[in-house]
């Protein structure tokens, strides 16, 4: 039974493609896999051996059944390792980060993929240290991706599985001087501590075809942290050029009930893919709306109208103003999400005689009841300073709250100068 349901499973998965495919500007053409690896592999609930020994990287790898050998999507893994071991003697000889682990020693293993039921990132941060060194599990759970790419920001954010942060003891050789990686001569044996964050991150079509169309070069990813650290690694060429293939498995990163649907109405094309990104959260397959039935085609009768549930997309208005002492910061507008998430676009303006700043990261979003409200702040500039006269444009992402149709979202913006005016600024929307 188990064979049959997967094997009607990737039919119907295959054939619906294959129809959806007529809408897509450029066609996702895959080849043949470079590898395979098994579904049960991939589960990282456990973490993974130092910089993920013994995968393929950089390969597009067929994803299948651990039990009955059924092809269930496709993957491309990619690593990069940072040396602050300063441990420059070995380096001259060759010492290689994925070696093993030494104190100093940074990894990031990201997955790029799509299965049956839809699309998928995943990013592993590895970090060794001393024995006597502790670092706090905020420092290494991974909670936002952006990656770089035509000159653009693709966001991803974290879905599904709760992030998972762990350690485990290793040894390792202090004051060694064996210029054969491998070798000691007798330096002091050490035990230090290898620490591991990770994070599964949404994919949905529009992120998909983004990525199966980055140019094929190394592009860069930031990746922030729980506690609100970043570090910039590169996702290497091999693996870039590759995601066209890892994301052609199942390009509209849907299930098969909701290809079906689709492909039932081709009238309605899918989602363009679009190179001025600003943000694409939900990898959730509800994103594509079925498209409302031909009535009869009587010229005088008015298109449906949509049902009170369906939510709103695209740019919105969104207003509202606070002025301390000659300084304005106002809300002009939002962009809503299929998801439902949402960015707010904020103005500072700057009419009194003297310098206004502030400091992005100590920004805040709060409920009505003082609650903190996950959110990032950022500015079009290289620092939230306001000369006199002066304005200052940024954005607010709402990670954790869906747009209210209803009027007020209930929520409220909270900058605090970081200059010697001392204002707070609470503006409620």
């Amino acid at each position: 039974m188990m064979v049959k349901f997967l094997s009607l499973t990737l039919a119907t998965l295959t054939a619906t493609t294959i129809g959806l495919n007529l809408f897509i500007d450029r066609t996702i053409a895959q080849t043949d896999p470079e590898g395979t690896i098994t579904e049960d592999d991939l589960n990282l609930v456990n973490g993974l051996p130092w910089a993920a020994r013994g995968w393929d990287f950089s390969r597009t790898l067929e994803i299948r059944d651990s039990l009955v050998d059924t092809p269930l999507g496709r993957v491309v893994i990619d690593r990069h390792g940072i040396d602050r071991s300063n441990n420059d003697l070995l380096d001259l000889f060759g010492n290689d980060p994925f070696r093993q682990p030494e104190p100093g020693i940074l990894v990031t293993v990201s997955l790029w993929g799509s299965k049956i039921e839809g699309c998928f990132a995943a990013l592993v941060f590895q970090v060794a240290t001393t024995g006597g060194e502790v670092i706090d599990s905020t420092a290494v759970v991974p909670t936002q991706l952006e990656l770089g790419i035509n000159g653009q920001i693709l966001p991803l954010y974290p879905i599904g599985a709760t992030p998972r942060a762990f350690y485990a003891d290793y040894q390792y050789t202090q004051g060694d001087t064996s210029l054969i990686p491998g070798l000691s001569d007798g330096g002091v044996t050490q035990v230090g501590r290898v620490y591991t964050g990770q994070h599964y991150f949404a994919v949905d079509s529009t992120a998909a075809s983004i990525l199966s169309n980055a140019p094929e070069e190394d592009i860069d990813m930031r990746i922030t942290f729980e506690n609100g650290s970043t570090i910039i690694v590169p996702v290497g060429e091999d693996t870039v050029r590759r995601w066209r293939d890892a994301y052609g498995f199942n390009p509209y990163c849907l299930p098969p009930e909701q290809l079906q649907s689709t492909v039932q109405s081709p009238q309605t094309p899918p989602p363009q893919t679009t190179t001025n990104v600003t943000s694409t959260q939900s990898a959730s397959p509800a994103e594509t709306q079925s498209p409302v039935a031909a009535s009869d085609p009587a010229p005088a009768t008015p298109a449906p109208e949509p049902p009170a549930n369906s939510p709103t997309v695209g740019d919105v208005a969104l207003a509202a103003t606070q002025t301390l002492d000659n300084v304005q910061i106002r809300l002009e507008g939002a962009n809503i999400r299929s998801s439902g998430s949402y960015t707010a676009n904020f103005v500072i303006d700057n009419f009194s005689d003297t310098t206004f700043g502030f400091v992005p990261v100590f920004a805040k979003v709060e409920d009505l009841n003082g609650g903190s409200v996950s959110a990032r702040i950022s500015i079009e500039a290289d620092d939230a300073f306001v000369e006199p006269g002066g304005s200052l444009r940024g954005e607010i992402m709402i990670f954790d709250r869906l747009w209210n149709d209803a009027g007020s979202q209930n929520l409220v913006l909270v900058i605090r100068e970081g200059t010697t005016g001392g204002r707070e600024f609470r503006v409620p929307f």
